[in-house]
């Protein structure tokens, strides 16, 4: 129970239960905080979907996962049910959970890189680029950029452009989905710069950057790991 009481305020959180019409539905949003052995308080999450949004409703059965420490890939999960929504503020409403009687602290199985498939925006201080980022590391990413050429020479603006990212300082922006829509910005240095059909970029972060950094890893890795909610054990 006291790992529960280490989570911090705007800590990403998955939530996960049965709609109105039987089917799983995974949510994600922010944990806000606790009222200690009475309430679990999360921001609430973007319902899309009407059965969704029926669902929401004070006696729904809701599995909480989250990140507790990035550093190491641990991470906590219970089963709940929802108390109830309230407005404290009218565009910031809450979901009031109860407070749990168990919870189950796991860890994640690390690996070096994970595959990814996410859009992200890439600025230079000279353009700003779509890049697709195909995988993730604690310490930096591997992108694709798009680059549009206005000249008939397509193959000698591609490498003059991957010339000139190498070793170039970046800004990379991302706004996940499936990190609650939450906004991550990095500094990051180019380290790698090929061109092909598109150029290919590595990119390393400082050490201001790799919390962050590390808090998406973690993310992505609870997922890709398919973490097994076993609500029976909860």
């Amino acid at each position: 129970m006291k790992r529960l009481l280490e989570l911090k305020p705007s800590t990403p959180v998955e939530i996960h239960f049965i709609n109105l019409v039987h089917k799983a539905v995974t949510l994600r949003t922010e944990y806000v905080g606790c009222i200690y052995k009475k309430s679990i308080l999360l921001k609430m999450p973007r319902l899309t979907q009407e059965h969704d949004q029926m669902a929401m409703k004070k006696g729904t059965a809701v599995t909480v996962r989250c990140i507790l420490d990035p550093t190491k890939l641990d991470f906590i999960i219970f089963k709940v049910p929802i108390k109830a929504v309230t407005h404290i503020a009218p565009k910031e409403p809450l979901l009031i959970l109860e407070f749990p009687a168990q919870v189950d602290a796991k860890q994640l199985r690390s690996q070096a890189r994970i595959p990814t498939d996410f859009i992200g925006q890439l600025d230079d201080q000279h353009n700003k680029f779509s890049a697709l980022i195909k995988d993730w590391s604690t310490e930096g990413c591997k992108c694709e950029v798009q680059f549009e050429s206005e000249s008939k020479n397509e193959e000698s603006d591609f490498s003059a452009l991957a010339e000139r990212l190498q070793g170039s300082d970046v800004k990379l922006s991302l706004q996940l989905d499936n990190l609650a829509g939450k906004l991550y910005q990095f500094e990051a240095e180019v380290r790698s710069s090929v061109a092909k059909e598109k150029i290919h970029l590595g990119l390393k972060f400082p050490e201001q950057a790799l919390t962050k950094a590390r808090e998406i890893y973690s993310l992505l890795l609870m997922e890709q790991q398919g973490i097994e909610i076993n609500s029976e054990s909860l």
